[in-house]
């Protein structure tokens, strides 16, 4: 990787880099600071992942989403690097994981941003985007997921993501119980990071009253809100998070227009995560994928469907506990459409596989998440609610039928008209 980056110029160190790493919440927190700073005037980049629907949304300037030919000249551009590689070292193969890396780097150090929010993938320590100096890093809830490459006990899967620290920079983060924290302690000490840990009560409030949430960060030198978080009381922690994050990079410099960044956090659109496709039969898309995110989603959805009916729209790719996953979403509905949603080489779990797995009442398997979703709409009715969930890839799938591809990539946004 590193060979390759070298090649390429070492585009990674060409701006100043934001690296978020956990195991949930952590796309949420980069999208959260990204619109921090954008309301601070800066331009910003954000590189997340997985993509939902186009590779260009991993390839995010401002409120834009790269350009077909933007996409296409970093494409080229990363193949002349890695011609440069073959003719260093013959046996040189580029694979799809260096290849993407190199490709975001290079993309964003001829875009020339600010400051670019990095996402890490599965894991950090070891992950391929980890070869930057970041000049913050964040590490958002651990928990156990990826268990196969990142180990089985919360303090293993810690230590990985503990491994975007860096000597003499802050490395923000939340208090999440003895083993998560020791291991975190233990590598901002073996480096020699700033450590910055959060803690509800103290460094930030959430308001519940009258069916609103609002969001109040207490910090140093940044303090912002009450911002109203509407549906979005769970994304307290992550708000929480981007705010101290900012506040590091803040830091020393007189702050811009509290009420701007309050309004940008507030306003702040996730992709893929608690989105509302359609009003009629209410319809949600999040992208929960283990355990804790799926526990947490449980226990929002009630705020939000009211009486309605709910009928679940469920998926997982096959290397997930799904059962672990599922179950809290299942016992929820009252009634389930598992599905599975294929993407390339990653195989979904079978959807008739995952029904019996589950077991629930009320329950069918359709495989096509196409037709499973029209099922789910004509099973809620239009005063009804569905909610699908379990996969980004099955998020991606089916939020075609509201926000089409091409119109995404032309328009380069994720809510096109």
């Amino acid at each position: 990787m590193r060979a390759l980056l070298r090649a390429a110029g070492n585009p990674q160190l060409q701006y100043p880099v934001i690296q978020v790493a956990g195991t949930s919440g952590k796309g949420s927190t980069a999208q959260l600071i990204g619109s921090l700073l954008k309301a601070c005037g800066l331009k910003v980049g954000l590189h997340q992942t997985p993509y939902l629907q186009s590779p260009t949304e991993k390839l995010v300037l401002g409120e834009k989403l790269a350009s077909a030919e933007e996409f296409a000249a970093s494409t080229d551009w990363l193949f002349t690097a890695a011609e440069k590689m073959c003719q260093r070292d013959p046996g040189f193969e580029l694979r799809y994981g260096s290849a993407w890396v190199t490709l975001t780097f290079g993309h964003f150090a001829r875009a020339e941003p600010d400051f670019l929010v990095l996402e890490c993938g599965a894991g950090a320590r070891y992950d391929l985007t980890n070869v930057t100096e970041p000049e913050v890093s964040v590490i958002t809830r651990v928990g156990l997921d990826h268990q196969a490459t990142l180990g089985g006990s919360v303090a293993e899967i810690a230590w990985h993501k503990a491994g975007i620290a860096r000597a003499g920079r802050p490395l923000v983060t939340i208090a999440q119980g003895e083993q998560i924290d020791a291991a975190i302690d233990d590598e901002c000490a073996r480096v020699g990071a700033r450590l910055k840990r959060l803690r509800e009560g103290t460094d930030w409030v959430v308001n519940r009253g009258g069916g609103r949430t609002s969001f109040t960060y207490r910090g140093k030198t940044l303090r912002l809100g009450p911002v109203e978080l509407g549906d979005g009381a769970w994304q307290a922690e992550n708000a929480a998070l981007a705010c101290g994050a900012v506040e590091e990079i803040l830091a020393g410099v007189s702050v811009p227009d509290i009420d701007a960044m309050a309004r940008s956090l507030a306003r702040t659109r996730l992709q893929g995560r608690l989105e509302l496709a359609s009003k009629r039969p209410l319809v949600i898309l999040d992208g929960a994928h283990n355990p804790q995110k799926s526990a947490a989603l449980a226990r929002t959805l009630p705020g939000i469907v009211g009486r309605r009916k709910l009928v679940a729209v469920l998926g997982v790719m096959g290397y997930k506990k799904a059962k672990e996953v599922l179950e809290p979403i299942a016992a929820a509905a009252d009634e389930v459409v598992f599905t599975q949603a294929d993407v390339y080489v990653k195989r979904a779990y079978p959807a008739r596989d995952l029904m019996e797995l589950v077991g629930v009442e009320n329950a069918r398997a359709i495989a096509d998440p196409n037709e499973a979703l029209r099922s789910a709409i004509g099973m809620a009715g239009p005063h009804g609610a569905v909610c699908v969930t379990g996969s980004l890839y099955l998020v991606g799938r089916v939020r075609e039928r509201w926000w089409p591809t091409d119109r995404i990539v032309s328009q380069r946004t994720p809510w096109p008209d």
